[in-house]
C-alpha cells in the first residue's frame, strides 16, 4: 500500500489505499488550503488496489494511478481529470494477458497524461488519451522505476538488476536525448562494481541538467563490521552519485550505523540529501549538502528525540522545508521547520572522546561490581533500554562471577558505541549441570558492546540469531 500528498498550487491532494472489509479501495481527498473545503473521491472498482501514485500539473491536470491485484497478472488502473477533479474519467485499465505490471509512474507532460511503466523487460510510455505505446528500451531485469520532469524534458531512472542504474533524458515528444549509466561504487578510495553489494535505488533528481541518484547498499559477502576482531552486524548505508560512481556521504565507519530512506531535493541550483539514520541510536533525520564534508550528517533533532521519515520540499535558494513526525512516549506529533542549509550547523556532536572514555570507565567499574555481587536488579539497570524489555531476569544456569576485567576499551569515532575486551572468570557450582559433581572454575574471553544513550553508557547483551536486539 502507499499514501501521499501532492499540491498543484490551487488544491492539496491526499491519496491512499483504504481497506473496508476484504476489498481495498482508492480514496483521493481534494482540499482547498484557503477555505479548507474538502471533497473526496472513492474508487471502488477494481476492488483490490495497491501502490497508488498521483501526478498534477497546476493547470487542472490530475492523473491518479494504481496497481490492481484483483486479477492476475497485475494490471494498472488510471483516472484522469483536466479540471481539478470537477469531472474525471472512469477507471481505465492497462493490462497484459501474460505479464504483470508493478513498476509504473503516472505523469502529465505538456498538458497530456502519460503512463511510464515496465512490461516484462520493456520500458514503455503510453499516451493515455490516444492509447499509443512507445518502447523506450529493452532491459535485463528492471527492479525500480523513478520519473522526473524538468521543463519539457522527461528523466527516467531505472535500477536494472544488480548491475547498474540507467537514466534517460527524453524530450517532451519522447525522443531520447541522453543516456547515463552508473555501475560502480567508490568506498575509501577503492572502486567496486555495484553487483558486489546488496543495494536499491531510492531516489534521483536533476540539478543543472545532470542526474543525481541515491541508493542504499551494503556488501553481499562481508560478514560484518570488524572492530578489533569483534564482528558487528553490517548496516545499509546511503550513497550518492557523482558521474558514474556512487560515493559514501557519512562521517562514520562504513556499514557500522544504519542510514536509509534517502531523498534528493534540489532548488535548481544546489541540492541536499535527507535520510534517516541511527547515529544516536534513536532514529533521527540527517542532511548532507552537496556532498560537502563539513555539511554532512547534520542532525535535525537532538539524540533523545525519536523521529520518523520526513517529507521535504525546496522553498527558495538554499532553504528547504521539512515535515516529519516526532514520537514522545505514546504520542506522535508533526513538526514543520525551514532549514537554510548554507547556515545550518550540527545540532549536536558527541562529547569529546576523553570525556566519553572517563564516563565509560566509571560505568564499567560499577557494572563489574554488580556482576560479582550477583545483583540481578543492579545488572539490569546497566542493560540498554531496548534489550532490557526483552531480557529475562532469571538466569537459566546458576554461575558465580569471580572476576570480570576489561583490558581494552575502544570508543568508536563519531558514533555512540564502544567495544570492551577482557576476560570473565566464573564458577559453576556442583550439581548445577548434569555431570558437574564439584565446583568448576573457568575463564573465558569477552568482547562486549556498550552504547552511549542520553548521556549514559549501557551494556548491550548479545542476542540469539539477531546478534543484538538494539539497532544502531
Amino acid at each position: 500500500m502507499s499514501r501521499g500528498v501532492n499540491y498543484d498550487g490551487k488544491y492539496i491532494y491526499v491519496y491512499s489505499v483504504i481497506k473496508y472489509g476484504k476489498p481495498k479501495y482508492i480514496v483521493l481527498f481534494r482540499i482547498n488550503p484557503s477555505t479548507l473545503e474538502t471533497k473526496y473521491y472513492l474508487f471502488r472498482q477494481p476492488p483490490q488496489a495497491l501502490f497508488v501514485k498521483l501526478s498534477v500539473d497546476g493547470n487542472g491536470g490530475v492523473l491518479l494511478g494504481w496497481v490492481d491485484e484483483d486479477k492476475m497478472p497485475y494490471r494498472i488502473v488510471w483516472v484522469y481529470s483536466n479540471n481539478f477533479m470537477n469531472s474525471y474519467t472512469s477507471p481505465q485499465i492497462i493490462s497484459d494477458k501474460e505479464k504483470g505490471i508493478v513498476l509504473f509512474e503516472p505523469i502529465i507532460l505538456n498538458g497530456k497524461p502519460y503512463m511510464v511503466y515496465v512490461l516484462g523487460h520493456k520500458l514503455l510510455v503510453r499516451d493515455l488519451l490516444n492509447d499509443k505505446v512507445l518502447v523506450i528500451d529493452e532491459l535485463k531485469k528492471p527492479i525500480v522505476l523513478r520519473v522526473k520532469i524538468t521543463g519539457l524534458n522527461v528523466w527516467i531512472a531505472i535500477q536494472d538488476g544488480e548491475d547498474l542504474v540507467k537514466i534517460y533524458k527524453l524530450s517532451h515528444k519522447w525522443n531520447k536525448k541522453e543516456e547515463f549509466i552508473i555501475n560502480s561504487l567508490e568506498l575509501l578510495g577503492k572502486v567496486y562494481k555495484l553487483n558486489k553489494f546488496l543495494w536499491s535505488l531510492y531516489d534521483f533528481n536533476v540539478v543543472k541538467d545532470k542526474p543525481i541518484c541515491a541508493i542504499t547498499a551494503k556488501f553481499k559477502e562481508l560478514p560484518g563490521v570488524k572492530v578489533d576482531n569483534l564482528l558487528l552486524p553490517d548496516r545499509f548505508n546511503v550513497f550518492v552519485s557523482k558521474g558514474n560512481l556512487f560515493r559514501y556521504v557519512h562521517r562514520t565507519k562504513p556499514f557500522l550505523v544504519t542510514y536509509t530512506f534517502p531523498r534528493i531535493i534540489t532548488d535548481n541550483d544546489s541540492w541536499i540529501i535527507s535520510y534517516f539514520g541511527r547515529r544516536f541510536i534513536y532514529g533521527n533525520i540527517f542532511i548532507s549538502y552537496k556532498g560537502i564534508s563539513n555539511k554532512s550528517d547534520i542532525s535535525l533533532e537532538p539524540p533523545s528525540t525519536e523521529t520518523g521519515i520526513p517529507d521535504v520540499i525546496s522553498v527558495n535558494k538554499s532553504i528547504y522545508r521539512f515535515l516529519y513526525p516526532i514520537r514522545k512516549g505514546n504520542y506522535v506529533y508533526l513538526k514543520l521547520v525551514d532549514i537554510d542549509v548554507k547556515k545550518v550547523k550540527p545540532y549536536y556532536e558527541l562529547p569529546p572522546k576523553a570525556e566519553l572514555e572517563l564516563m565509560l570507565k566509571h560505568r564499567v567499574k560499577e557494572f563489574i561490581k554488580c556482576q560479582i555481587a550477583d545483583n540481578l536488579e543492579c545488572i539490569e539497570n546497566f542493560i540498554d533500554p531496548v534489550s532490557r524489555k526483552i531480557y529475562h531476569r532469571k538466569p537459566k544456569v546458576k554461575i558465580d562471577i569471580l572476576d570480570y576485567k576489561y583490558s581494552k576499551l575502544i570508543i568508536l569515532g563519531n558514533v555512540p558505541l564502544a567495544v570492551c575486551i577482557g576476560r570473565i572468570k566464573y564458577r559453576i557450582p556442583a550439581g548445577t549441570l548434569p555431570g558437574i559433581n564439584k565446583d568448576v572454575i573457568r575463564e573465558i574471553k569477552t568482547q562486549d558492546v556498550w552504547v552511549y544513550m542520553n548521556g549514559q553508557w549501557y551494556y548491550v547483551p548479545p542476542a540469539p540469531l539477531v546478534k543484538y536486539y538494539l539497532k544502531w
